[in-house]
C-alpha cells in the first residue's frame, strides 16, 4: 500500500483556502446585513407605521362622514358607493399589513410560491402586494394604499388631503 503523497494537500490548499474565506465572508456578511437591516427597520419603521396609520385613519374618516351624510343608506350614489368602497379597502389594507420581518427561509426567497407577481384581470393591472405572510414586502403594500389614498382624495374632492410628515415633528418645535 503506498504512502499517501504529503504534497498533494499542497496541490489543493489555494482551493481549500478560497473556500473556507468564501464560507467565513458569507457568514460575515449575513450577520452585517441582519445587523444592518435591523437599524434601518429601528429608524424608519416607526415612520412607515405611522404613514399607514394615517391614511387609515382618514380612510376611517371618509368612512364616518360618508354614512352619516347618507343616512348610512348604501346604493343611493355610484360615486359615494365607489368612496366608501375605496376607503375600506384602504383601512383593510392598512390593518392587515403586517410589520414585522418575515421568517427567514421567506427572507432568503426559499418559499415554494415562485415569487413574481402575475397580473390579474388579463394583465390589465399588477396584482395587489401580499398583506400578511411569508411574501409581505411592507414598501409595495405602503405604495398600493398611497395609489388608494389618492384615488380617495379626489374622489372624495378633498384634494389636499396628503400625508405630510414634517406635520408630526411639530410638537418638537415648540419653545416653552
Amino acid at each position: 500500500m503506498p504512502q499517501p503523497d504529503p504534497f498533494d494537500t499542497l496541490l489543493e490548499l489555494e482551493a481549500t483556502l478560497l473556500q473556507r474565506g468564501f464560507e467565513e465572508g458569507a457568514r460575515s456578511g449575513e450577520l452585517a446585513g441582519f445587523a444592518e437591516g435591523h437599524a434601518l427597520g429601528t429608524a424608519r419603521g416607526g415612520a412607515v407605521g405611522e404613514e399607514l396609520g394615517f391614511y387609515c385613519g382618514a380612510a376611517e374618516a371618509v368612512l364616518l362622514s360618508r354614512s352619516a351624510a347618507t343616512g348610512a343608506a348604501p346604493g343611493g350614489d355610484e360615486a359615494g358607493d365607489r368612496v366608501r368602497r375605496i376607503a375600506s379597502q384602504i383601512v383593510a389594507l392598512a390593518r392587515a399589513a403586517e410589520l414585522v420581518n418575515p421568517p427567514a427561509a421567506a427572507a432568503s426567497g426559499d418559499d415554494a410560491s415562485g415569487g413574481g407577481s402575475a397580473p390579474d384581470d388579463g394583465g390589465e393591472a399588477p396584482s395587489e402586494p401580499p398583506v400578511s405572510g411569508a411574501g409581505t414586502d411592507v414598501f409595495a403594500v405602503l405604495q398600493h394604499v398611497r395609489a388608494k389614498f389618492r384615488l380617495l382624495a379626489v374622489l372624495a374632492k378633498v384634494p389636499g388631503l396628503c400625508f405630510d410628515p414634517t406635520l408630526r415633528r411639530g410638537e418638537k418645535e415648540r419653545s416653552f
